[in-house]
């Protein structure tokens, strides 16, 4: 796998086509590919050009033809709030669900990155992940509303929102695997 520096933040749907997503453009998709997407997750306007004109599509290009699979696991994360408001500053640790789409034989890197990505933002991407902060159990005035994230270097997905991921397994026709069955290993 290829070193992750390009990560697209997925928000909760807001039931339209955000406007400033790519930079206004579209990234290269099609209007039905994006009405589509825009009923599963929201884009986070990312502010940096690297993430418009194409880089989208381009990560979904990089699965096709792929084995691909879903699963989850349970990672421990950290998240050192810096204080906002009448919250002060304070850490936040525990262990939480996470939900991820890739390519199977990336599988065992994609797990190894998540796990990372949940104790501490690494520094080393284009913009913050926010992947600790979105997997934090934190008063829900400084909630996170980033529940998604689309690796665009290598084309893969990865939830905190269950429901996310079953809508994105269901578009990209992905099978869901039983709880039973998923593996217990962390």
């Amino acid at each position: 796998m290829e070193r992750s520096y390009l990560i697209q933040r997925l928000k909760q749907p807001v039931g339209h086509i955000n406007p400033f997503s790519f930079g206004g453009g579209g990234g290269k998709m099609t209007k039905e590919a994006r009405e589509v997407l825009d009923k599963i997750w929201s884009w986070d306007y990312m502010g940096a050009a690297e993430f418009e004109f194409g880089a989208v599509p381009e990560a979904f290009g990089k699965m096709e033809g792929k084995e691909i699979i879903a699963n989850f696991f349970t990672v421990p994360y950290k998240y050192d709030f810096m204080g906002w408001k009448d919250t002060p500053r304070q850490t936040f640790e525990g262990r939480k669900q996470v939900f991820y789409i890739c390519q199977k034989e990336h599988e065992k890197e994609v797990k190894t990155r998540l796990k990372e990505w949940a104790w501490k933002e690494t520094g080393k991407t284009k913009e913050r992940i926010r992947f600790n902060e979105g997997l934090a159990d934190v008063p829900k005035e400084i909630k996170s509303d980033i529940v998604g994230w689309f690796e665009l270097d290598n084309g893969f997905f990865f939830f905190s929102d269950e429901k996310m991921w079953s809508n994105a397994c269901k578009v990209l026709e992905v099978k869901i695997p039983s709880k039973k069955k998923v593996s217990k290993k962390k």
